[in-house]
C-alpha cells in the first residue's frame, strides 16, 4: 500500500485491492502490473523473500520486529534470541564463569527455546549445579513440547502470481500503515540471488517506481525516468543551509527543510508564509525507575514530575512541549494531561515522604551523550526547587541504551517512535493486553502512567519544521512527518 493526499491514509499501491476475513485474521492481496526497472513483473514472491531477509540472522536488519504482526513470527524471533542466549552461555561455561545470576535469561530459554534447541540445553545442563541445572533442565523438557519453525511457517505467502496471503497473531487494526512501512517494500528476488551483496549498487540496482538511479556521488544524484509520466531526467544535488537559504531567497528552491534553515533565520521565516511546524509521531519523555530507590514513593515522582518548566528544555531541542505520551492530533484520541509545574505541589509532594530532604536517597539522571545541556537544566531546576542534587551521567549511546535495559538509572531521558500509526504503539510495553482496545481506554491507560502514578513524564513531542514556497501544494504537515512527492504540485 501507499497514502493518500493527506500522506497518512492507506491507499492502494502495488496491491489494486485486498479483502480480509471475518475474524480480521487473513488479509488477501491483489497484485497490479507493477515491474522492475529490468522489465520483470514485481511478484508476491518479491514481498515473502524481502521480509524473510528481514529476519534473516545474518542480514542484522534493524526492523525485523515490525513482522511481529504476522503469525508465527513472534515465536520465530525468540527462538532465534535463544540461540543467541544459549550461544552466549555455552561461551560462558567454555571461560568458567557462573551463570547462576542469569536467572532471567534462563527462563527465557524455558518459555521460547524449541525442539532444536534441546540437546545442547542438555550439554550445558550437564556443565552446570544447583538452580541454573535445574532451569535448564526444565527448559529443555519444555522445548521438546515446541517443534522447530521455518521460514515457510511464518503467516505470509505467495498464493500464485499475483496473490499474496497474510495470517496475523491477532487482529491488527494498524495493518495497513505498517504495509506502508518502507522496510516492508519488495526487494527484486531474481537480482538479489544473482547478484548478491552487489545487487544494490549503481548500475545494477532495479527498482519499481518510475525512476532508475543513473549516477551517484558525494554532490548529489541523477535519476532517469523509466516508465509513466514526468520529466525525462531528475537532478538532485546536496548543499549547505547558507547556500539553500539564498537559493530560496532568489526564488530558486522551492523548499527548505529543518536542516537546511540557518539559525539566524528560523524566527524571521517562522513568522511569514509557508512555514509549518508539525508534530510527529514520537515523544520524548522521563522514566522514572519505581522498582528501586526513591522513586519506589509516588510522592518522589510527584515531586519531580511538578518540578520541571519544560519550555526552556523545549527550546534546546526546538521541539514542542508535551503534557502526554502520545502525540497530540491522532484523530478521536482523548486528550491526556501530566502534571503540570507547581513549585509548591513539587515541594509540598517531596515533604510527604521526606521531611527532611536530606535523607532523600543519593539519585542519577542517565541520559545520551547530544542531551547532556537538557540533563544539566533538569538538574538545576530539581536543585533549585527541590533542594536536591542529582548525579548527572550523560553516555555514549551503546552504554546508554545497555544501562536502559538494565534498568541501571534512577531516572532516565527516554524516547519513544511509534513504528505504526496508531496510539498502542506508545502504551504497548505497558499494557500489551490493550492491543484491540478502544481510543477511551487506551487514554485511561495513559492517564494511569503519566497522570496518576507518574511512571513517566512526558517532556516534548518529536517534531519538525520546513519552509515552503507558496506556489506549492499538497506539503500537507501530519504526524507521520511524510512527504511523498506523487501528491506534489507547482503550477
Amino acid at each position: 500500500v501507499t497514502f493518500g493526499p493527506d500522506h497518512v491514509t492507506p491507499v492502494a499501491g502495488v496491491a489494486t485491492r485486498w479483502e480480509t476475513s471475518e475474524d480480521q485474521l487473513t488479509w488477501t492481496f491483489h497484485l497490479g502490473e507493477s515491474k522492475w526497472s529490468g522489465g520483470e513483473p514485481v511478484t508476491p514472491g518479491d514481498f515473502v523473500y524481502a521480509w524473510r531477509r528481514l529476519l534473516d540472522p545474518k542480514m542484522d536488519a534493524p526492523f525485523g520486529n515490525v513482522l511481529r504482526i504476522f503469525k508465527n513470527v513472534p515465536a520465530y524471533l525468540d527462538a532465534r534470541e535463544a540461540r543467541w542466549v544459549l550461544s552466549d552461555l555455552e561461551s560462558a561455561l567454555f571461560a568458567g564463569e557462573a551463570i547462576e545470576e542469569r536467572k532471567g535469561d534462563l527462563e527465557f530459554l524455558g518459555e521460547v527455546a524449541r525442539l532444536d534447541q534441546v540437546s545442547l540445553l542438555e550439554k550445558l545442563s550437564k556443565k552446570c549445579t544447583g538452580e541454573a541445572r535445574t532451569l535448564l533442565e526444565k527448559a529443555a523438557a519444555q522445548a521438546r513440547e515446541r517443534a522447530p519453525l521455518q521460514l515457510g511457517d511464518l503467516g505470509f505467502r505467495a498464493v500464485d502470481k499475483k496473490t499474496l496471503q497474510l495470517t496475523l497473531e491477532k487482529p491488527t487494526p494498524w495493518l495497513l500503515d505498517t504495509l506502508g512501512f518502507m522496510a516492508l517494500y519488495p526487494v527484486p528476488r531474481a537480482l538479489v540471488e544473482k547478484e548478491g551483496k552487489s545487487w544494490s549498487v549503481l548500475g545494477v540496482l532495479q527498482t519499481n517506481g518510475p525512476y532508475q538511479l543513473e549516477k551517484g556521488s558525494e554532490n548529489g544524484l541523477s535519476l532517469k525516468r523509466v516508465r509513466g509520466e514526468g520529466p525525462d531526467k531528475v537532478e538532485i544535488s546536496w548543499t549547505s543551509a547558507e547556500k539553500a537559504y539564498a537559493s530560496f531567497k532568489r526564488g530558486e528552491l522551492d523548499w527548505l527543510d529543518e536542516k537546511h534553515i540557518p539559525d539566524r533565520a528560523l524566527e524571521e521565516l517562522s513568522e511569514g508564509e509557508g512555514f509549518h511546524y508539525f508534530h510527529q509521531w514520537g515523544s520524548w519523555f522521563l522514566r522514572l525507575n519505581h522498582k528501586k530507590g526513591a522513586f519506589e514513593k509516588k510522592a518522589a515522582r510527584l515531586a519531580f514530575a511538578h518540578a520541571i518548566d519544560r519550555d526552556p528544555l523545549s527550546a534546546l531541542v526546538r521541539m514542542a512541549s508535551a503534557s502526554s505520551l502520545v502525540p497530540p492530533g491522532y484523530p478521536g484520541y482523548p486528550v491526556v494531561e501530566a502534571p503540570k509545574q507547581s513549585p509548591a505541589k513539587a515541594v509540598r509532594n517531596l515533604l510527604r515522604g521526606w521531611l527532611d530532604t536530606k535523607e532523600f536517597p543519593r539519585s542519577t539522571l542517565l541520559v545520551p551523550d547530544a542531551f547532556r545541556e537538557v540533563g544539566a537544566h533538569l538538574v538545576k531546576q530539581w536543585r533549585e526547587i527541590l533542594g536536591i542534587d542529582i548525579r548527572l551521567r550523560a553516555m555514549k549511546i551503546p552504554a546508554y541504551l545497555r544501562a536502559l535495559s538494565l534498568g541501571e538509572y534512577d531516572i532516565v531521558l527516554d524516547l519513544r517512535v511509534g513504528e505504526f500509526f496508531h496510539p498502542f504503539v506508545f502504551l504497548q510495553e505497558s499494557f500489551p493486553e490493550l492491543r484491540t482496545a478502544p481510543l477511551e481506554e487506551l487514554a485511561a491507560a495513559e492517564k494511569s502512567l503519566v497522570s496518576e502514578e507518574v511512571l513517566l513524564i512526558p517532556l516534548w513531542t518529536m517534531g519538525t519544521y520546513r519552509q515552503v514556497s507558496p506556489e506549492v501544494t499538497g506539503a500537507v504537515p501530519n504526524l507521520r512527518g511524510r512527504v511523498l512527492l506523487p501528491h506534489l504540485r507547482k503550477p
